[in-house]
C-alpha cells in the first residue's frame, strides 16, 4: 500500500496482548510530543505502557495496559520525561475507567482506559494536553501520523532510555480489515473500534512497551496503540483504537467538553 522512502526510516512494532515499544525510531524530546506519558509500576519505576494527557487530571491509555494489574494504586504516571534515567514529574492515580465494551478476547476491541490523577498536571513546554478529533476532523487516511514511546527497539530486544518517535501512514479501513480477517464493521462505519497504520514492509513499526501511546496527526489523537502480530510483520498492519469513533466515552467520563 505504501512504500518507505530512502530516508532513514523509523521503526515501531506492537505485539498483541503485550505492552509495546518503538522499533527503528529516532531520538525524540518530550517537547516535541508533550502529551506523551509513561505508565510505570510504583514500586520499581518499570515502564510498561504509554499514555497521553487529555487534561490536567485525565490520561488516556489502552485498556489492555491495565489487564494484568488493574489497581490504580500500583501504577504511577510520569509526565515531562524524555529519558527514563532522568525521570519526570510523577503523578499517582485516583481511579481507572475501562471502556465498557473492551474485550481482550476479541483482539482488544474498544481498547481504551481512562486514568484520573490525584493531583493536576502543571502544564509547561514538557507537558501539554493532546487534542482529540471533533466531529468534522475525520480520520486523515493516507496521511503520515506520528507515534512515539519507550518500547523495545526490536522483537524481544532492548528498551531505549530515550523517547523514540516515527511516522506511519494511515490505511483505508477496507484494506486494514482484509489481512486480519475481522468482520468489516470492526474497521468500517461510525462504530468501528479499529484503525490501521503501517508501512508495506512493516518498517518502522511499534513493539512491546508502546501500547497506550497516541497516533497523532497535526497534534490530534486519532489512535491508541493497541496490537499487532509481532513487532515487525509485513502481513499484518498495526491496529490502533479508533479515537474518533470512541470519543463519546472520553467526553462522558472526563472533564473534557464536547
Amino acid at each position: 500500500m505504501f512504500k518507505t522512502s530512502a530516508i532513514v526510516i523509523l521503526l515501531l512494532g506492537v505485539c498483541h496482548a503485550q505492552p509495546t515499544r518503538i522499533v527503528g525510531g529516532e531520538d525524540a524530546d518530550i517537547t516535541e510530543v508533550p502529551w506523551q506519558v509513561s505508565l510505570q509500576r510504583s514500586l520499581t519505576d518499570f515502564h510498561f505502557c504509554g499514555g497521553t494527557i487529555l487534561s490536567s487530571k485525565w490520561i488516556l491509555t489502552a485498556g489492555h495496559c491495565m489487564d494484568s494489574d488493574p489497581s490504580p494504586t500500583d501504577i504511577q504516571v510520569v509526565v515531562g520525561m524524555t529519558k527514563k534515567s532522568e525521570g519526570g514529574v510523577v503523578h499517582t492515580v485516583k481511579q481507572s475507567i475501562q471502556h465498557p465494551l473492551y474485550s481482550s478476547m476479541i483482539r482488544n476491541s474498544h481498547d481504551m482506559t481512562l486514568l484520573e490523577l490525584n493531583e493536576p498536571i502543571e502544564f509547561n513546554e514538557r507537558a501539554q494536553p493532546v487534542r482529540i478529533p471533533t466531529d468534522d476532523e475525520t480520520l486523515p487516511v493516507g496521511e503520515l501520523a506520528t507515534i512515539q514511546g519507550w518500547g523495545r527497539l526490536w522483537q524481544d530486544g532492548d528498551s531505549p532510555d530515550q523517547l523514540q518517535k516515527t511516522t506511519l501512514p494511515i490505511w483505508e479501513p477496507e484494506a486494514c480489515a482484509s489481512p486480519w480477517s475481522f468482520p468489516l464493521n470492526y474497521f468500517v462505519g461510525p462504530d468501528a473500534p479499529f484503525i490501521c497504520a503501517a508501512w508495506d514492509n512493516a518498517m518502522p513499526n511499534t513493539c512491546n512497551g508502546d501500547s497506550g501511546g497516541a497516533l497523532t496527526y497535526s497534534g490530534i489523537q486519532y489512535g491508541v496503540v493497541s496490537f499487532g502480530m509481532g513487532c515487525v510483520n509485513p502481513a499484518y498492519p498495526k491496529v490502533f483504537t479508533n479515537v474518533y469513533n470512541l470519543r463519546g466515552f472520553i467526553y462522558d467520563n472526563t472533564d473534557l467538553l464536547n
